[in-house]
């Protein structure tokens, strides 16, 4: 590979791996030390890790942006590099099937969190099982075909009717250059699939030592648990493969090392939902929607990715239904005067600064955000695992808001002696009061709270109020005693 490709490369790996805080177009970075280095470990001269790691974090940035890092930054980008490099150089992957950096005319960009994809639409298209052409692709071992999508930006983290994305395809394949393209390319390494299945699970169970070490050099997280509650570890039985897990079992630095690497979904469409009254004039409407591709939804449903709220001081909102919907359904909750600023502007503007902490009952809580984060990184929504009965409450919007919640609402009380067998439930850790919890009685308190409560290991009969607690928090919140009877 000549200089100028490796610039390419370089210049593509810091922007697609967020390394370079400019987000420049061409980054003056220095391809000197890293081309000769690298070149000798291609050719076989070098082949130690400490060699590999010899390569410096600036080498990757601009000088202005790495003397902005912090010390913790600078050495997670350096561990992260030196993941890189060594996966490329253990699995034999040469840098010329790495997707070269797209063109500003196949990209639509817009400051950071605004970042909207856009591919080809016979790219989007889908199969009776959900599967994009990309993950086709991964299946079928096509490695020109997944570089083509990837250069032309096709989007790796989606998923079809079983939760599956490209990688679990090519990690299932043993296939180490797809899944090394998927991981440099932005693929998100954690993804509970079908029964919470990462690519991590698979690549163990099947006994692939290399893929098991390409994973976790890409933050694959070793504690990650599937529907039986199982750790990848439980089905290695190579002792490769366990002496491996072991040594990367310090999940909090490898999910921070993932979070490096991954690209989350970004919708194809801003979609906005308005709850806030009065926002906008029709000529402002109009505008967003002709100039911005800005569509504006008269329904809150899924394909909404913005929800606009009346603005307050310190940026909460209040609870209405609409509001835990849109925090369960993982949209932006902003205030009104981001649409105001995007039709100033001109642009699509970021929306950091417009986006709702919490609600007026849990400024500090961050509710919104963590359950956008969840939705980002494709994992479960909230309840998914329970199964919900709403006794003596008539109220449709309830009943959408447990269907929006993961959860299985059930049309008659459950039995106790029949109620579904408890598995793991994704967002209640080890030692939660819920973790063996498969069923939930919603009470009305006061005058309609029944005199009959549950309160066993797998039942339990809980007021409305926890669970629109655990919705505006984002967080099975563990009951409190004086809820349970």
């Amino acid at each position: 590979m000549d200089s100028p490709e490796l610039s390419s490369y370089i210049s593509h790996m810091a922007k697609k791996l967020k390394l370079c805080l400019c987000n420049s177009s061409t980054n003056p970075v220095d391809t000197e030390l890293f081309h000769s280095t690298f070149t000798q470990v291609l050719n076989g001269k070098n082949q130690s890790d400490s060699d590999v790691e010899s390569i410096q974090t600036s080498s990757l940035m601009c000088p202005n942006c790495h003397g902005k890092m912090s010390e913790m930054e600078k050495k997670l980008v350096g561990q992260m590099q030196h993941a890189l490099l060594s996966s490329m150089l253990k699995t034999g992957i040469k840098l010329d099937t790495v997707p070269p950096p797209a063109t500003l005319e196949e990209l639509k960009k817009s400051p950071d969190d605004n970042f909207i994809i856009l591919c080809d639409a016979k790219y989007l298209k889908r199969n009776a099982k959900g599967e994009t052409p990309l993950h086709t692709a991964a299946r079928k071992k096509d490695l020109d075909a997944v570089i083509t999508m990837l250069r032309n930006n096709v989007n790796p983290n989606t998923q079809d009717n079983a939760g599956w994305t490209p990688l679990h395809e090519a990690v299932f394949d043993d296939n180490l250059e797809i899944t090394a393209q998927l991981l440099s390319a932005g693929a998100i390494v954690n993804v509970p699939g079908y029964d919470f299945t990462t690519p991590l699970h698979i690549a163990t169970h099947h006994n692939h030592l290399q893929m098991v070490k390409l994973l976790l050099k890409f933050g694959a997280d070793p504690s990650a648990r599937d529907i039986s509650g199982r750790y990848p570890e439980f089905y290695a039985k190579n002792p490769d493969i366990i002496s491996s897990l072991k040594e990367y079992s310090s999940s909090a630095e490898m999910i921070e090392k993932a979070k490096l690497f991954q690209k989350t979904a970004a919708p194809r469409q801003i979609v906005v939902f308005l709850i806030a009254e009065d926002v906008l004039s029709f000529d402002e409407q109009h505008h967003l929607e002709t100039d911005l591709n800005v569509r504006f939804s008269k329904y809150l449903d899924k394909s909404v990715t913005h929800v606009i709220v009346d603005h307050t001081e310190n940026n909460v909102c209040e609870a209405s239904l609409d509001v835990m919907k849109a925090i369960l359904l993982g949209c932006v909750i902003v205030n009104k005067n981001w649409l105001l600023a995007c039709d100033s502007a001109n642009k699509l503007v970021s929306f950091s600064d417009y986006e709702v902490n919490g609600t007026t009952k849990f400024p500090l809580e961050n509710g919104p955000q963590k359950a956008r984060n969840n939705f980002l990184n494709l994992h479960p929504p909230l309840f998914t695992g329970f199964h919900i009965f709403i006794k003596k409450v008539q109220l449709y919007q309830l009943k959408d808001l447990v269907l929006a919640s993961g959860a299985k609402l059930l049309n008659r009380e459950p039995n106790p002696e029949h109620a579904p067998a408890n598995y793991y439930l994704y967002h209640c850790p080890p030692g939660h009061l819920m973790e063996n919890t498969s069923t939930i009685i919603l009470y009305e308190t006061g005058f309609r709270e029944p005199k009959l409560k549950y309160n066993m290991k797998h039942i339990k009969s809980l007021s409305i109020d926890w669970f629109l607690d655990c919705i505006q928090t984002f967080t099975i919140q563990e009951p409190e005693l004086n809820e349970e009877s």
